[in-house]
Parts: C-alpha cells; sequence; structure tokens
C-alpha cells in the first residue's frame, strides 16, 4: 500500500472494523427479525404469504439500492451515499415500531433495505478503491465472516426481543444500531474515492450496463453467487415458519438453531481465506459447488422420502452454507479483477442482481400456503444445480 493509500485508509483495524459493520447493517434487520414472522401474522391479522412478502419486498428495496448507489457513488462519492442510506434506514426502522398493518410494513421494509443497501455495497466498494487484489481477497473474506456474525447472533437477539417485549422490539434494537453506526460513520468514514465525476450521464450509465451486460466474466459470477444467494436464501426466508412451525421450536430455541448452521457458512469464508492465496478462485468455486449439488441433493432425497429429522436437516445445510460460505468471497473478488473503472457501477449491477434473485426465491416460498422440509430442501437442490451448470458452462478448466 503506498502513501496516498495509507492516508486514505487512516487506521486499517478500525476502517474494517467500521466496514464490517456497514456491510452487517442490511442483513441484521433481516436476521433479528427473523423469529418474529410467525407473531407478526397473528398481531396484524394477516396469512404467510404475506409476511413472506415482507421479504421479498425487503430484496426489491435492497436490489435496487444497490444498483443505484453503486452508479451515483462513481459521480458524487462513496461517503455521502453511505450517510444518506443509513439516515433512510434509521427513519424507516424507527416508523416500522409503530406499524400497524401488514401492507405499511411491506412498504417501510422496502424504504428500510433501499436505504442500508448502500451501506453492504459500498464498503465492500471502499475495499477495492484502497486495497490491492491480495489484501481484497482477505479483507472481504474477514467482512464475510464479519456479515456471518448477523445471522449467527441476530435470530437468537432477536427471539429473546420477541419472547420479551414482542416483535416490536426488533425494530427496537435495528432503529439504535442504525443512529449508532450513522455516527461512527459521519466521525471516522473517509472519502476512497478521488476521481469523481461531477455530471451523472443516463446515456453514460446505460452504454456502460449495455457492456457488462455482454461481458462474459461479469455474466459467469454474477449468475453464480446469484444462485449461490437463492440456496441461502431460501434457507432463510423459510427457516422461521420451517423450524418454529413445523419442528415446532419456540423463538430462542429457533435462534440457537438457526445460529449453529451459520458455523458452515464461517467455516466455508475461512477456507476461502486461506485457500485463496493458493488456489485459483475458479477452482474453489468449482469444488464447493460441487459439496452444495451433493449435500443439497442429500436433503431433497431424505426430506422427499419424510425420514429427516431436524438434527438431520441442520446438519446438511450448515454443509451446504460451507460451499455458498467459500463461494461468497470468491466470486466478490474474481468479478472485480477485469476491471480498471467504474467499480461502483460494476459491484452495484453485480450485487442487485444477486438480491433480485433472493426477491424471486422468497416470492415463489411465499405462493406455498405452509413451508415444509419438502419444500426448502427443493428450492435449494434446484438452485444448486443451476448453479453447478452454471459453472461447468461458463467457468471450464482452462
Amino acid at each position: 500500500m503506498n502513501r496516498i493509500e495509507k492516508n486514505k485508509v487512516g487506521n486499517p483495524r478500525l476502517l474494517v472494523f467500521l466496514l464490517t459493520l456497514l456491510v452487517i447493517l442490511p442483513m441484521l434487520a433481516t436476521d433479528v427479525y427473523l423469529p418474529a414472522l410467525p407473531f407478526l401474522q397473528e398481531s396484524l391479522s394477516t396469512n404467510q404469504a404475506n409476511v413472506m412478502l415482507t421479504l421479498t419486498a425487503y430484496m426489491i428495496g435492497y436490489s435496487s439500492s444497490l444498483m443505484i448507489s453503486g452508479v451515483i457513488s462513481d459521480r458524487y462519492g462513496r461517503r455521502p451515499i453511505i450517510l444518506a442510506g443509513i439516515a433512510i434506514f434509521a427513519a424507516a426502522s424507527v416508523a416500522s415500531i409503530f406499524i400497524e398493518s401488514i401492507g405499511g410494513l411491506v412498504l417501510l421494509r422496502f424504504i428500510q433495505a433501499f436505504g442500508g443497501g448502500s451501506a453492504t455495497l459500498l464498503a465492500r466498494v471502499v475495499v477495492r478503491d484502497l486495497f490491492d487484489c491480495n489484501d481484497q481477497v482477505r479483507i472481504l473474506s474477514y467482512l464475510s465472516a464479519g456479515l456471518a456474525l448477523s445471522p449467527t447472533a441476530g435470530p437468537i437477539l432477536g427471539g429473546m426481543l420477541v419472547e420479551g417485549v414482542g416483535w416490536r422490539g426488533t425494530f427496537v434494537f435495528i432503529a439504535a444500531f442504525s443512529l449508532i453506526l450513522f455516527t461512527l460513520a459521519f466521525l471516522l468514514l473517509r472519502e476512497s474515492h478521488t476521481h469523481c465525476k461531477n455530471k451523472l450521464s443516463l446515456l453514460d450509465t446505460l452504454i456502460e450496463l449495455r457492456l457488462l451486460g455482454t461481458h462474459r466474466e461479469f455474466i459467469a459470477y454474477t449468475l453464480i453467487i446469484s444462485l449461490a444467494w437463492s440456496i441461502y436464501f431460501s434457507f432463510i426466508a423459510s427457516s422461521s415458519f420451517l423450524l418454529q412451525q413445523y419442528f415446532d421450536l419456540g423463538p430462542v430455541a429457533y435462534g440457537f438453531s438457526f445460529s449453529a448452521v451459520i458455523i458452515g457458512y464461517i467455516a466455508g469464508t475461512v477456507f476461502t481465506r486461506k485457500r485463496g492465496a493458493h488456489t485459483s478462485l475458479d477452482s474453489l468455486i468449482r469444488r464447493a459447488s460441487i459439496l452444495v449439488l451433493l449435500a443439497s441433493s442429500l436433503m431433497l432425497l431424505f426430506s422427499a422420502l419424510e425420514v429427516i429429522n431436524l438434527f438431520f436437516l441442520l446438519l446438511l445445510v450448515a454443509v451446504i452454507l460451507f460451499g455458498v460460505g467459500a463461494i461468497f468471497p470468491a466470486t466478490q473478488v474474481a468479478v472485480m479483477r477485469p476491471f480498471k473503472s467504474n467499480f461502483g457501477l460494476v459491484a452495484g449491477s453485480f450485487y442487485a442482481i444477486e438480491m433480485f434473485f433472493g426477491a424471486i426465491t422468497g416470492g415463489i416460498l411465499g405462493l406455498f400456503k405452509s413451508i415444509s422440509p419438502l419444500i426448502a430442501s427443493c428450492m435449494m437442490a434446484i438452485a444448486a444445480l443451476l448453479m453447478y451448470v452454471t459453472i461447468r458452462i461458463m467457468l471450464p478448466h482452462k
């Protein structure tokens, strides 16, 4: 790292800590919220499909935010967009505490994600702005591992809040967290993008997007991470109803069960961090996809035969998430390597498509009246198969 980069980074450890919190923010709003879903259904006198719609709306808002914030951050800088996004997120979180209708909550969840998505995207773009390729793999792996803190601790905390003060308590916590993070970002975050454009040209953006749509490597890695996210989100979206209603767990027990499987995801990110410097990223992605396909197929088989129990289901999900955890940081680094400019646009498009796949997954799950192991495992297995086929076609052995 040269002297200019060091001046922009400041204290590297403090910067990585702040970037980790920024990455965590949008997902924490889902992970803390998950244990509340069955109780939300009863409190707002609605059905499971409408409750699932709050997750789908969140993914749509998330996807929209990633695309827009990436583009405008190339023009106006990373710092002001991050601060504006956190402020929007905090305002929607506060309003959600007092909401009385499921329709209003769906709208607020969209707004919440629209604000928070900029934080998780631009934290990664800041890494690309300031660090070289080798450091990027290491730091993005740290961010991915830090991101795992949200699904590890979030559902447990959410379960305790639901049991202690009700589902609105989850939004009280989320609002407080976002306000504290806004203060830290305002005080500590420096601008990392020193070549901002003065004018936002829609024509230039459309031309750049068209070029991205023909870039083979961008398409390949975007499809891979999007399908990997579909696998991950299939479990996230179905887990609350699956574990609390199908397997009859309480909110806190659900939180601990959910957190247990995230160990697999953390191990996957650690595996990529350790092996990324010694093995090609494409090779890591191929091997992880095979593991995910085998484990999800086994989960589907036992679910179809109705011989799967809670422990075996969680074990298989942990194995699947190990593969997903290995794929995420590998694709995040690989997709940026061919590009020398417009990092916000590239990253925004990459993550926006990923989150849009999550919205599609949530929408499909919302079509079912109740969630069973067969439905969840079927969704995960189909996404795993599509991911494996994509890798075979678009990442051939060199």
